[in-house]
């Protein structure tokens, strides 16, 4: 057999992606038995020790800190007949896209972020240099930048919603089935202030007062939210990543999924594995999260604090609507997120993107711009970077990308600009810290507590 080589490129894994793609390298073949790919896989930076062990206990072969050897990744693109970039707006991957230093490649990028909300967009320039984009959610199709170029090139453009694995999760023998009081709630996922509601504590604070105990289970910020918890409080943990989520689950009562209206998720990782295990889920209804529940079918969506609340007391007091909720939600699982299913679907479309040449992918950067690492910056971190243009000269105003950021935040949007990442201001100076323009950005938006501690 002819075999075809894939490299999967990414900045790093870990997270949900990471469960993703760690499923996908391992399974490929054996779920697809007459497949003539082997994959590969290629980090540009350096991956997280858990992330490590587990690419090690899966056997799968991997490459990482490749920005920094830059003759091994060009060695790896060269040798590869497809190139499927695992996006999400990372610094190291901008500066090498923005970089001549991309062999002739057929590139493939699949998209683990929204695209709805900057700093954490999926900007035109990716579109450009890729032969397909395959958007991890039906949300992405409302991507405002994007919209013109889906109508003009529809063939360009798949959705493929992410998911991992969810066999294990499915043989779990969860609470859903007794009929004790419900009152053990459960959140898995990431937890840090750019992605849970901002009403996270005072949410939980009353389903302890109603004599709930609650359970967030991940990182990194879980050690600053159980800070901010009264002494009083005894029934809130924080316990930050466990490996044992599993556990956790089988012994949980009820799901709860309380992310921010504006979070960058997609594929919502966390969430199927909790469908998948038959609990019944209380979560907002924010649109990827709406793109999974049925409202009152398999799960329970909120608008308000108080309607989340309210939710979690009516399915902690009716066993039969748990068992329903749950016993739907593990169907939606078997019906529509078939883990092989999502494997014969990339094989296709590789299959098909196969019978292209190979081209150069660079994105280019006016040649009138000194500071290229802000331009950048620009290109991928906002959906309309020409915005920021001088009008009488073509080149970006460093003022009006900072106006920009700080009307955004006085609008109540400071989460997404002083996070540590995401696409932030201070994601990028984390890495390049040479860059004038960045420099003077971070110096203003300390104002606003951007400080030395977010980076």
């Amino acid at each position: 057999m002819n075999q075809k080589k894939v490299l999967h490129l990414a900045p790093h894994l870990g997270g949900g992606v990471g469960s993703v793609v760690i499923d996908f390298l391992k399974s490929a073949n054996l779920v697809d038995k007459s497949s003539k790919f082997v994959h590969d896989l290629g980090c540009l930076d350096a991956n997280h020790t858990k992330t490590v062990s587990n690419l090690n206990k899966c056997n799968i072969p991997f490459e990482e800190s490749l920005y920094s050897n830059i003759p091994k990744l060009q060695a790896l693109v060269a040798k590869s007949d497809i190139v499927l970039l695992h996006f999400w707006n990372h610094p190291l991957l901008t500066k090498l896209l923005v970089s001549n230093v991309i062999p002739p490649c057929r590139l493939i990028s699949w998209c683990h972020n929204s695209g709805m909300f900057e700093p954490s967009t999926i900007p035109n320039s990716l579109v450009s240099v890729s032969s397909k984009t395959i958007f991890t959610s039906s949300v992405s199709l409302q991507v405002p930048n994007l919209i013109n170029e889906m109508k003009l090139r529809p063939k360009k453009f798949k959705v493929i919603h992410s998911r991992r694995d969810l066999l294990p999760f499915q043989k779990l023998d969860s609470n859903y089935i007794s009929n004790k009081p419900l009152t053990k709630l459960l959140y898995i996922g990431t937890v840090s202030y750019d992605k849970l509601h901002e009403e996270i504590l005072p949410i939980s604070l009353k389903l302890e007062d109603l004599g709930f105990e609650l359970i967030y289970i991940g990182g990194p910020d879980h050690e600053v939210f159980s800070s901010a918890l009264p002494k009083k409080s005894s029934s809130i943990r924080f316990l930050g990543p466990r490996s044992n989520i599993k556990q956790y689950l089988k012994e949980a009562d009820i799901f709860i999924y309380p992310l921010s209206p504006s979070h960058y998720g997609t594929g919502e990782q966390a969430l199927l594995e909790a469908m998948a295990s038959s609990l019944p889920i209380v979560a907002f209804d924010n649109p990827p999260e709406k793109q999974i529940i049925n409202h009152k079918v398999n799960g329970i969506l909120a608008n308000s604090k108080d309607e989340f609340i309210k939710y979690v007391v009516d399915i902690s007091a009716n066993q039969r609507l748990a068992n329903s909720l749950g016993i739907n939600a593990r169907n939606k699982i078997n019906e529509h997120f078939s883990f092989p299913q999502l494997i014969f679907d990339f094989h296709r479309i590789i299959t098909d993107e196969l019978t292209l040449s190979s081209y150069h992918p660079k994105v280019s950067l006016q040649k009138n711009n000194s500071d290229k690492i802000f331009e950048a910056f620009v290109m991928f971190s906002f959906q309309y970077p020409n915005q920021f243009l001088e009008t009488s000269f073509p080149y970006l105003s460093v003022s009006k990308v900072l106006d920009y950021i700080v009307l955004d935040i006085q609008n109540g949007n400071s989460k997404r600009w002083l996070s540590p990442t995401k696409g932030s201001p201070f994601h990028y100076y984390q890495y390049f810290r040479s860059s004038p323009a960045l420099n003077y950005i971070i110096n203003e938006l300390q104002a606003f507590g951007g400080t030395a501690k977010s980076w």
